[in-house]
């Protein structure tokens, strides 16, 4: 059976609740592509409050190599709290928009010693992303094309998407073939040929706008 879970977790709900009425934390809205975290921007926490934000790096050879996805509930930025911390991840919004709350270290700083508790919770929150993102290297080791390609389908599906009346699943995003073969590490051509293979299938349906799963378990 596929696992329904719903996103953000128990410590992302919490956190919610300890940040509310906190006027410093400041909303921006991004577009698709755009870059979350500038160098005039490293000494922040962030949090996003809608859409979906793709940590990356570029390896040796220029490759990008995806380190986590970020969602709503999700914090990071927590590097900043270092004072000689430096930062060589990229942070893109992946979604066709988002809404990222961000404030400055200082301020952050004030509100842990006011709240001790939300200094707690949220490093729980980092420590169970960080295990999303062991699982995400575990993945693109361990797994064949297919299974990553399917692996990230659920994910995005299960935190992203929506549940329909008749049990299928859609994703209202404009991803790219290309995008999702980042993060399954893999190719595009691939990603195209998996997609219209599972179509022929009935398993899902696509176009630029979204996704259905028809067939949720095909994703496990």
């Amino acid at each position: 059976m596929m696992n329904l879970a719903k996103y953000p977790s128990h410590i992302n709900q919490h956190l919610v609740v300890l940040k509310s009425g906190n006027d410093q934390w400041k909303a921006r809205s991004l577009e698709k592509g755009e870059n979350v975290v500038s160098a005039q921007r490293f000494k922040k926490i962030y949090c996003i409050k809608e859409g979906i934000v793709m940590c990356f790096a570029f390896s040796d050879d220029g490759k990008s190599i995806v380190k986590n996805l970020f969602y709503p509930g999700d914090y990071f930025g927590e590097e900043a709290l270092q004072a000689l911390a430096t930062n060589e991840n990229q942070y893109h919004v992946l979604s066709n928009k988002a809404v990222v709350e961000e404030i400055s270290v200082y301020e952050f700083q004030n509100i842990v010693r006011e709240n001790p508790q939300f200094f707690i919770s949220f490093f729980q929150q980092v420590m169970e992303r960080n295990q999303r993102m062991e699982k995400i290297m575990e993945r693109n080791l361990s797994l064949k094309a297919e299974q990553r390609v399917q692996s990230v389908l659920k994910e995005l599906i299960l935190k992203a998407g929506k549940k329909m009346l008749n049990g299928e699943y859609v994703l209202r995003q404009n991803l790219q073939h290309q995008e999702m073969a980042t993060i399954a590490n893999t190719t595009r051509q691939m990603v195209s040929s998996l997609l219209n293979l599972w179509r022929t299938k009935g398993q899902l349906t696509y176009d630029r706008s979204q996704i259905i799963i028809r067939n949720p378990q095909f994703l496990i």
